[in-house]
C-alpha cells in the first residue's frame, strides 16, 4: 500500500505543478492583446485536454471548479469514490446538497471549504469532512485545495479506515491509561550508583506525597516504608542487586497522615560490562484494596469455619439429644416395606423395647409372629382394633398411624403398655411403599394416670371426709360454745355462792375444750403449710412422763381405770429431743385410751428399740383395754378427719385431727407410729423416737424466781471443757458470759461493773489459766469486794496440788467431772439460798404485791381479765390502749414490768419495744402477750427486745410467776 502511494505522489506531483504553470500562464493570457489571446487559448485548450486525460489516468482523486461555481472536472477515481455521475455534481451546489444532506452539517461545510478556498490561494489547505456518498455511505475524506484565479483544484483521500484506527487507538490508549491508573501502577528508576530515584506521578500518588516533596533520593522511600517490615525489603533489593532473584516484594507503607498502605513491587536491574549493578526500573502497585479484601476473605473464611464447626457442633448435638430423647422416652424406631412380605424391621432400642431378640445385620421381624401375636396375648380386642389401624393406614384411609397397646414381652414375660405412630411414605426411588415409624413404652404413663384416676378418687373422699370434719367441728366448737354462754347465763342469775362457783368452773372446762379444739386445727394447718419445725432440747424422761401421767392419770381415775407407766431398765433418763411434740403425741395417745375405754387399765411404756453411745431410738406404747378397732379402721385411723367411723364421732366426740398430727410430729421427728388392735379386746398405740442421749446426765432444773436471771462468767478459755462449763449453765437458766484468757476476763469484769450488772459468781478454771489464774482471781478481789466470797477455782481431780493452793488463799473449788446437780446445789450454796429449787411459787407471787404494771392491750374485756388478775395479786395496774400509748407513759412513770401485746392499733408491741428500748430504758422487763406461740414469732418479740413472753388464752398462775421471775430480778 505504501508503494502504490507512493508511485501516485510521483506521477501527481508533476501534473499539479503542470496545472499550476496553466494557471500562470492564464494570467498572463489575460494581458494579451485579443488576436493573440485567443490563439494562446486555442493552444491552451488543446493542453488542458491532454492534461485532463492524464489526471483520469490518477488513482488519485481530483477535481476543479471555478469561479462561478462549475466543477470543470472529476476524475474516475473521485467520481468512483462518491459514486455520482460527473452532471450530478456539476455545480458547488449540487455537490453540497448531496454530499451533506443535513443542512445544519451543509452550512458549517461550506464555511469549512470557503475557509480552504481563501487559505489556498497562498498555498495548499488541508480539512476534513464527512461526505455521503450516493450509495448512502458515510466517508471521511481529506481534502486538500488550492486556488489560483478563479479555479480551485481538489485532491481527496478517504482516510475512513486510518480513522477507525485512530479511533481505535486512541480508545486503546485511553483504556490503556484507565488501566494503569486503576492498577494504582506507579514507575521508578533508580540510580544505584549515584542512589537518585525517580518517580513518576503515580507513584507519588501511592506513597501519598506530591512530587514536589519527594527528596529524589532512596531515603524518600525507605522512610515511608514500615518499620517491621524495612529489614525485609532491604534484603530482598541487596539480593537482588548481587545476582540474586529479580526483586519481588510485598511490604507496607505509611503515608504522611499515618494510615498504612500495602504496596506490591517489582524491579529489575541493570548491569555495565563488568555485571555491576547500575540502576533498577521497575513498577509499584497499590494493593492496599487486595489486602484488605484478603483480610475480609478470610474473616469471612474464618467466620464460615466457625459457622460450619459451630453447624456441625449443633448437628452432634441434635444427634446426642435425638438419642438421648429415645432413651430418656424409651422410643425406638421400625418401618414396614409394604411388599407383601411379612417382615418389619425394628431398631436395637425398638426390639428392646418389644422385648424381642436383637438381630445384628438383619433386624427384620415376622408381623404375625413377631409382633401381632404378642400383642394379641396380652389383648385380643385391643390387637384386632390395631390391625385394623395399620390396615386403614396401608390403604390411605387414615393420614397416618396412631395406636396404643398392651403388648406381651416375650423376653420377660411382662406385659408393658406400647403408643406407635407411623406414616405411609411413597419415595420413587424406592421399589415399594414404605411406612415409617416409632415406638415408646408408655407403661409408666399408663400406670400414672390409674394411680391418678385412684389419687382423684382419694381426693374426693378426701373432701367428702372434710365435709364430714367440717359438721365435726361445728359440733366440737359450738358445744362447748354452747356450754360457756348457757352457764354464763345461769351465773349472772341470783344464784348461790356455790352455783354460781359450780357454772363458772364449767365454763372454764368447757372454754378449755374449745382451746384444745382450736390448738388441733392450727396445729394441723402449721404442719399443712409446712411449719410446723422440730426443735432439740436436753429433757428428763421422767418429766416427760410425769407430764402425761398428770394429764391423763385423773381422767381414768374418774372413769375407775387402773392407770400405770412403765420404764425399761436401760432407757436412759436424760435425753435429747423435742419434749413438747414428744409429749403431745404421748399424752394424745393416753387421752384417746382413756376416751375409748370404758374399763379396764391403761399403761405407758417406754422402751429402747436401738441405742448406741450417744443415740437411741425409743419405742413409746400406750396400751387400752378398750374398744379395739376393726381391719379397716386401722388402714385409715391416722389419716386426718379419720375417726373410725362417724358413730365413733357422735359418741365419743372428737375432731379426728388428732393422730393425724401425731403422725406428721413422728415424721418430722424421724420415727415411725402404728397401732396394734382387736376389736372389743383393746388397743397398743406405738410410735418410735429418736433421741440424743444426755452424756453429762444433766438434771432439768426448775428453778425458783430467785435464781431466775443469775449473771455467771466462765473464764475457762476456749477448749471444750468451758463449751460444756457454759452449757450446763445454761441449762440450768442462768445468764452466762464466757471470757476466753485473763485481759478477757477482767475487761468483762470492768465493764459489767461499770454498766451496774456486776456478775452473781465467776468460775475460774485454774487449770487453764495455771499459775497466773492465782494473780486473776486477786485482782477480781480487788475490782469489787462483794465478789470476794464468790469466786469459785475450777479444777480437775487430778491437779490436788492446785487444790490446796486454792484452799490456802481462801478460794472455794469445784472438781472435774461434775454433774449438774452437783453443780447445781453447790451454786445455790454460794449464793447464800437455802433450797433454791423448792421455794414455792406462793412466796414468790407474795412478793409481787405493790409491783405496778403497765399492760399494753387494745381488747376490752382483755384489760379488764388482766386488771382483775394482777390486782388479785396485789400488784398496782395501768392500761395502754395501743403501743403509742405505752411508749408515752413508760417515758412518764415508772414501772416494774409491762405486758405488751403484739397486735394493737395505731403502733404495734414490737415497734413499742423498740422505741423504749432506744429511748428510755435497757432493763425495763417487757414481757408479750401473743396469741401466735410459733417459734418464729417468739424469735421476733425477742430480736425486738423483749424479755419473755405468755401465750394466750393467758393461764393467770403462768402469767404471775413469769412476772415475778422478771420484777424479782430487776429489784
Amino acid at each position: 500500500m505504501t508503494d502504490a502511494i507512493t508511485v501516485v505522489l510521483v506521477i501527481a506531483v508533476p501534473l499539479i505543478l503542470l496545472v499550476v504553470a496553466l494557471l500562470s500562464m492564464r494570467g498572463a493570457f489575460t494581458r494579451m492583446p485579443q488576436q493573440q489571446q485567443l490563439d494562446s487559448f486555442a493552444a491552451i485548450r488543446a493542453g488542458k485536454d491532454e492534461l485532463r486525460q492524464a489526471l483520469d489516468a490518477l488513482p488519485l482523486p481530483l477535481a476543479w471548479h471555478n469561479q462561478r461555481r462549475e466543477i470543470e472536472f472529476w476524475n474516475r477515481r473521485a467520481l468512483a469514490m462518491f459514486g455520482y455521475a460527473p452532471e450530478e455534481i456539476d455545480t458547488m451546489d449540487k455537490w453540497n446538497a448531496l454530499a451533506y444532506p443535513d443542512p445544519d452539517y451543509r452550512r458549517e461545510m461550506i464555511k469549512r471549504w470557503a475557509a480552504v478556498e481563501g487559505e489556498g490561494a497562498d498555498g495548499i489547505r488541508r480539512d476534513e469532512f464527512d461526505i455521503t456518498c450516493k450509495d448512502g455511505r458515510v466517508i471521511t475524506v481529506e481534502i486538500s485545495g488550492t486556488r489560483d484565479g478563479d479555479l480551485t483544484i481538489v485532491a481527496f483521500n478517504d482516510i475512513t479506515e486510518r480513522k477507525g484506527a485512530d479511533e481505535a487507538l486512541r480508545a486503546m490508549s485511553t483504556r490503556l491509561q484507565l488501566a494503569v491508573a486503576s492498577a494504582n501502577t506507579g514507575i521508578f528508576d533508580w540510580d544505584l550508583v549515584t542512589n537518585e530515584v525517580v518517580w513518576d506521578d503515580a507513584m507519588c500518588r501511592m506513597y501519598g506525597i506530591e512530587q514536589e516533596d519527594f527528596n529524589g533520593f532512596v531515603t524518600g522511600w525507605s522512610e515511608a516504608v514500615h518499620p517491621q517490615d524495612l529489614p525485609r525489603v532491604e534484603a530482598a533489593l541487596q539480593t537482588a542487586m548481587h545476582g540474586g532473584p529479580e526483586y519481588y516484594e510485598e511490604y507496607r507503607i505509611r503515608w504522611p497522615d499515618g494510615t498504612e498502605h500495602h504496596i506490591m513491587a517489582y524491579g529489575q536491574t541493570t548491569r555495565d560490562a563488568d555485571g555491576r549493578p547500575m540502576r533498577m526500573v521497575g513498577a509499584s502497585y497499590d494493593i492496599t484494596e487486595r489486602k484488605l479484601a484478603e483480610a475480609e476473605l478470610r474473616r469471612h473464611r474464618d467466620h464460615l469455619e466457625e459457622l460450619v464447626a459451630e453447624r456441625t457442633a449443633q448437628l452432634q448435638r441434635v444427634n446426642l439429644f435425638n438419642e438421648q430423647a429415645m432413651d430418656l422416652t424409651r422410643t425406638g424406631y421400625w418401618f414396614v416395606p409394604l411388599d407383601d412380605s411379612g417382615f418389619y424391621t425394628n431398631s436395637d432400642r425398638a426390639a428392646a423395647i418389644y422385648g424381642v431378640p436383637a438381630k445384628p445385620g438383619d433386624w427384620r421381624y415376622n408381623l404375625m409372629e413377631e409382633w401381632y401375636c404378642h400383642m394379641e396375648s396380652a389383648d385380643p380386642v385391643i390387637a384386632a382394633q390395631v390391625s385394623e389401624k395399620f390396615t386403614k393406614t396401608c390403604s390411605g384411609e387414615l393420614p397416618f398411624y396412631d395406636a396404643v397397646y398392651p403388648f406381651l414381652r416375650p423376653v420377660d414375660g411382662k406385659i408393658a403398655w406400647m403408643h406407635a405412630m407411623g406414616i405411609v411414605v411413597n419415595d420413587p426411588k424406592r421399589p415399594c411403599r414404605e411406612m415409617y415409624g416409632v415406638v415408646q413404652d408408655i407403661t409408666e404413663i399408663i400406670e400414672a394416670k390409674r394411680e391418678l384416676e385412684e389419687a382423684r378418687a382419694a381426693a374426693e373422699a378426701a373432701n367428702q371426709a372434710k365435709s364430714a370434719f367440717l359438721a365435726t367441728m361445728s359440733h366440737e366448737i359450738r358445744t362447748p360454745l354452747n356450754a360457756i354462754l348457757g352457764m354464763s347465763h345461769l351465773a349472772l342469775k341470783e344464784r348461790t355462792e356455790s352455783e354460781r362457783r359450780s357454772y363458772l368452773e364449767k365454763i372454764q372446762r368447757a372454754g378449755q375444750h374449745l382451746l384444745a379444739v382450736i390448738n388441733d386445727v392450727l396445729d394441723i394447718s402449721k404442719i399443712e403449710a409446712g411449719r410446723l419445725t422440730i426443735e432439740t432440747a436436753h429433757f428428763a424422761l421422767a418429766e416427760l412422763l410425769d407430764n402425761a401421767a398428770n394429764v391423763t392419770a385423773d381422767r381414768a381415775a374418774v372413769k375407775g381405770l387402773r392407770f400405770s407407766v412403765e420404764v425399761a431398765a436401760d432407757v436412759p433418763a436424760e435425753l435429747v429431743g423435742d419434749q413438747l411434740r414428744l409429749g403431745q403425741v404421748l399424752i394424745n395417745y393416753a387421752t384417746n385410751a382413756v376416751k375409748f375405754t370404758e374399763r379396764g387399765e391403761i399403761t405407758i411404756s417406754v422402751s429402747v428399740d436401738s441405742r448406741t453411745l450417744h443415740d437411741a431410738v425409743l419405742r413409746f406404747c400406750v396400751r387400752d383395754t378398750g374398744i379395739g378397732l376393726t381391719a379397716d379402721q386401722i388402714d385409715n385411723v391416722f389419716d386426718a378427719f379419720q375417726q373410725g367411723d362417724s358413730s365413733i364421732t357422735r359418741r365419743y366426740g372428737g375432731t379426728g385431727l388428732g393422730l393425724a398430727i401425731c403422725r406428721n410430729l413422728v415424721r418430722l421427728m424421724g420415727g415411725e407410729m402404728g397401732v396394734d388392735s382387736r376389736l372389743g379386746v383393746g388397743s397398743t398405740f406405738w410410735f418410735t423416737a429418736p433421741v440424743g442421749i444426755d452424756g453429762l446426765q444433766r438434771r432439768a432444773v426448775q428453778l425458783a424466781p430467785d435464781l431466775y436471771g443469775r449473771r455467771f462468767l466462765v473464764a475457762a478459755g476456749t477448749g471444750a471443757e468451758s463449751a460444756n462449763l457454759s452449757a450446763l449453765l445454761t441449762g440450768m437458766r442462768f445468764t452466762v458470759v464466757s471470757a476466753t484468757d485473763a485481759e478477757d476476763t477482767i475487761t468483762i469484769l470492768r465493764e459489767s461493773i461499770s454498766s451496774g450488772r456486776s456478775f452473781d459468781i465467776v468460775l475460774l478454771d485454774i487449770e487453764t489459766f495455771g499459775s497466773a489464774g492465782f494473780a486473776v482471781a486477786a485482782q477480781i478481789k480487788t475490782l469489787s469486794s462483794a465478789l470476794k466470797q464468790r469466786i469459785v477455782l475450777v479444777n480437775s481431780a487430778e491437779r490436788q496440788d492446785l487444790k490446796k493452793q486454792a484452799e490456802r488463799s481462801g478460794y472455794p473449788t469445784i472438781d472435774r467431772p461434775f454433774d449438774s446437780s452437783t453443780l447445781f446445789d453447790r451454786l445455790v450454796s454460794m449464793l447464800g439460798l437455802a433450797d433454791a429449787a423448792g421455794i414455792g411459787n406462793a412466796e414468790s407471787i407474795k412478793a409481787l404485791h405493790g409491783a405496778r404494771v403497765l399492760v399494753a392491750e387494745d381488747n376490752e374485756f382483755n384489760q379488764e381479765v388482766a386488771r382483775a388478775i394482777l390486782g388479785d395479786a396485789g400488784l398496782v395496774v395501768d392500761i395502754a390502749d395501743d403501743g403509742e400509748a405505752a411508749v408515752r407513759m413508760v417515758m412518764a412513770s415508772h414501772y416494774d414490768a409491762v405486758l405488751m401485746d403484739m397486735q394493737m392499733p395505731t403502733m404495734d408491741g414490737l415497734t413499742a419495744t423498740r422505741q423504749i428500748r432506744s429511748s428510755v430504758s435497757a432493763e425495763l422487763p417487757i414481757i408479750a402477750m401473743t396469741a401466735n406461740a410459733m417459734q418464729d414469732n417468739l424469735q421476733r418479740c425477742l430480736d425486738a427486745g423483749m424479755d419473755d413472753f405468755v401465750a394466750k388464752p393467758i393461764d393467770p398462775d403462768q402469767l404471775l410467776v413469769v412476772l415475778a421471775r422478771w420484777i424479782k430480778r430487776r429489784e
